[in-house]
């Protein structure tokens, strides 16, 4: 658990995500995260011109062990990447 720690705490370094920048991906959060602080996905989103953040409302750390629902939100939202860079 330190080691992932440590690698999350590595993204917010100076200059750490340069080569992600223009990388289009899907940063989804799970507002209800009681092991991951849930603005950590927004901030690393905002740092990411090309990323899009997903708050996942009500979802606790495992969005795909969620219900029917909340796992929709983050397959809609990965599907409307996947057609916006036609993928």
């Amino acid at each position: 658990m330190v080691a992932a720690l440590e690698v999350c705490a590595g993204f917010f370094r100076p200059g750490a995500l340069d080569r992600l920048k223009a990388i289009p991906m899907l940063v989804a959060t799970a507002t209800e995260d009681a092991i991951v602080d849930p603005t950590a996905g927004a901030r690393l989103a905002a740092l990411l011109p090309a990323a899009q953040h997903l708050p996942v409302q009500g979802a606790a750390h495992e969005i795909f062990m969620e219900t029917d629902a909340r796992r929709a939100i983050w397959f809609k939202g990965f599907d409307a990447l996947c057609e916006k860079e036609q993928v």
